[in-house]
């Protein structure tokens, strides 16, 4: 994509030098050539914004692309007004005014779509044309009016205050929007292109506010910042847009990839992996073991009565308790554990590196947390525990067995107490 940026520029800035060059032959139609290719560029803005609008999230987008085609008329009627061109039965005076109102209307725009974030509200589109609309009718209907703006430009004198006034009004509304740039949260690489193409804006218009001839060194390098500037503008917008919908596309499409996976991976009750991907978690984790940890221990849970809970309480608030518990395991101090819903009320929890101490521990910690969920319902909540410490050559089919096993074990004997397995013997702890 920067190999794309530097292309544009390069083409500009090549356009630039034979543009020049074509100043020094016929000036007319060098103007005239530079102000069609930025009426053209602020068409396809505007083409870009009207066909991708689905895909636009931000509102400032919208705006810009239509605000450019709205400049882009202004900037037309200047081109037609233009001493020599013709068109129109105009002098150089209402040319210069159609200019003003265009960079004003430009520099404005921008200024407002950079410098107030919360613009990206949802607007409707069509609240933007008519507010572009009323303004383009109102600029027009003032030059046209002849008695209402002083002059801008007088044949044989040049420029008038009134316009340079006006020129500097515009360097400053792009020099704060630079400001506003570098504080935005934009990329480092957009803030670079975006302050160097204002910059070139402001070039253009403080070199408009030095000649006196309409045919002069000024007004030929104005016209060439004023040019390579949207070579900025298409990078920012027309490049950047084009390649949007197809980007939103894609990250709507990865988007929803994962949330696939996430589903199929996760059970939608507790929040905890479901049986099959606890099962392939544990034989993920067995084969780490040597490189991430030196063993594991397989903690197997299982809900005392918990079919009396449903059948004395309901299987909504069985459910309640599913869910709660399901956060308390969820919650666990260790960072790599793995816990999840192995069955209907039986829960698989893997703690890395942790000896038959600390499997201990854990276990009163867990008894302690279910103390607090029994207190939180008013309803006796246990759960029967068998652990198993892995040993060489288990898989996960191995660990899960055994600590079934160990389950089963503290059911029988005490419910609500912990089992693990040993290699000789089975102990209840």
């Amino acid at each position: 994509m920067e190999k794309s940026y530097k292309t544009v520029y390069m083409f500009f800035i090549l356009m630039s030098v034979l543009l020049y060059f074509l100043s020094l032959y016929n000036h007319l139609l060098f103007h005239t050539i530079i102000e069609l290719f930025t009426v053209f560029i602020g068409v396809m803005i505007f083409i870009i914004a009207l066909n991708s609008r689905i895909y636009i999230k931000r509102s400032a987008l919208l705006i810009i692309g239509i605000a450019y085609l709205y400049i882009g008329g202004l900037d037309l009627m200047h081109a037609f007004t233009f001493e020599g061109v013709g068109i129109f039965e105009y002098s150089t005076n209402e040319s210069n005014q159609y200019w003003i109102f265009a960079r004003l209307l430009e520099a404005l725009t921008l200024f407002v779509v950079i410098s107030l974030p919360r613009i990206n509200l949802k607007i409707k589109h069509w609240t933007i044309y008519l507010f572009y609309t009323l303004i383009l009718i109102v600029a027009i209907w003032i030059i046209e009016m002849g008695t209402i703006l002083p002059d801008f430009y007088i044949l044989g004198e040049g420029q008038t205050i009134i316009k340079i006034i006006f020129e500097y009004i515009i360097i400053v509304i792009l020099g704060i929007t630079i400001v506003f740039v570098m504080k935005s949260e934009l990329t480092k690489r957009f803030k670079i292109i975006l302050s160097i193409t204002l910059g070139l804006k402001m070039t253009s218009e403080i070199l408009f506010t030095m000649y006196v001839g309409i045919y002069e060194f000024f007004t030929v390098f104005g016209h060439l910042a004023k040019f390579i500037s949207y070579g900025g503008i298409y990078i920012i917008y027309v490049m950047e847009s084009l390649n949007a919908p197809y980007t939103n596309i894609f990250h709507l499409y990865n988007t929803k990839e994962q949330e696939l996976f996430h589903k199929a991976e996760i059970d939608q009750l507790t929040g905890l992996f479901n049986h099959s991907t606890t099962y392939n978690k544990v034989e993920e984790a067995i084969n780490k073991i040597g490189n991430n940890y030196e063993k594991v221990t397989l903690m197997m849970l299982d809900i005392d009565d918990f079919k009396i809970i449903n059948d004395t309480y309901g299987h909504i608030k069985g459910d309640e308790i599913l869910n709660r518990i399901g956060t308390i395991f969820n919650v666990c101090e260790d960072y790599e554990k793995i816990v999840g819903r192995y069955g209907g009320d039986e829960f698989i929890i893997l703690f890395p590196d942790c000896n038959k101490a600390e499997t201990i521990k854990k276990g009163n910690k867990l008894r302690g947390a279910l103390e607090k969920v029994s207190n939180e319902f008013g309803i006796k909540v246990t759960c029967s525990m068998g652990a198993v410490i892995w040993d060489e050559g288990d898989n996960a089919t191995d660990l899960i067995r055994k600590a079934d096993m160990k389950m089963y074990e503290s059911k029988r004997r005490e419910k609500g107490s912990l089992s693990i397995w040993e290699k000789e013997y089975s102990k209840r702890v």
